[in-house]
């Protein structure tokens, strides 16, 4: 499995022009592919949680081409949120009484905007056999980076709303998700779940676990990255602040 970083690399999107990648891509796909956002001018796609998270990127090793992405929002004491999404649009169908963040000090995570362009395979001249075979697994460089971010900064759990079909994908992987919510009418039926970090550890598969590893070597954070930087973040807040005033 480790095969699968020969022809794709996560991508720590740290920077002002890779965090652009990033909405790009969610724009692409939320907004003019699914209609889920709106259609900007810009071409991007973000919401107020993204200055409060880390972003990820997956990249075609031979060509360039970023494909993918996600992110890991945190809520801690620097945000002005007391919930994460998942908790907002959850509403009273969150089972609140089994959702654990690690006490009153671990600041509460979701792992999010877990995207896929679904023609990037149309987008690649010459696309190798082995190529098209192992971008069936690329789903796993864009939901495990945030994971280890979680991780590797002690976060103890973190949630997400998942379709009923990427549950039991990624329960194949062998990533217990817990379920702690009713169906919720979210772009379809879809379910919050919670994991957590301990159990990701102890029972993902051994292809998935080389994956992590990987992810773990090539992936430097830095804490100082978390947000949008630089005139980006001016952009964002002040669009923000203008959808806010509207």
């Amino acid at each position: 499995m480790k095969q699968l970083l020969d022809h794709f690399e996560p991508v720590f999107a740290n920077t002002e022009a890779l965090k652009k990648e990033v909405f790009k891509i969610r724009h692409e796909v939320y907004g003019e592919r699914l209609g889920w956002e709106s259609v900007t001018e810009s071409g991007l796609e973000y919401d107020e949680y993204d200055q409060y998270a880390f972003h990820y990127l997956v990249r075609h090793r031979r060509t360039g081409l970023f494909i993918g992405t996600s992110r890991l929002v945190v809520i801690d004491e620097e945000s002005p949120f007391d919930q994460t999404p998942a908790e907002r649009f959850a509403g009273d169908k969150l089972y609140a009484e089994k959702v654990r963040f690690g006490g009153l000090d671990k600041p509460k995570t979701e792992f999010s905007r877990i995207t896929i362009l679904s023609d990037w395979r149309q987008r690649i001249d010459n696309l190798t056999e082995e190529e098209k075979s192992f971008g069936n697994f690329a789903i796993m460089l864009i939901a495990l980076p945030p994971i280890y971010t979680a991780i590797s900064l002690n976060y103890t759990s973190g949630l997400a709303i998942l379709e009923r079909k990427f549950i039991r994908r990624l329960k194949l992987l062998g990533f217990l998700c817990n379920v702690v919510s009713e169906p919720i009418e979210h772009r379809g039926t879809r379910y919050v779940v919670q994991l957590l970090a301990h159990d990701v550890l102890r029972d993902i598969t051994r292809d998935s676990f080389e994956i992590y590893d990987e992810i773990r070597k090539s992936i430097t954070l830095d804490s100082e990255s978390k947000g949008i930087p630089g005139s980006l973040g001016e952009q964002v807040r002040a669009d923000l602040s203008d959808s806010i005033d509207k």
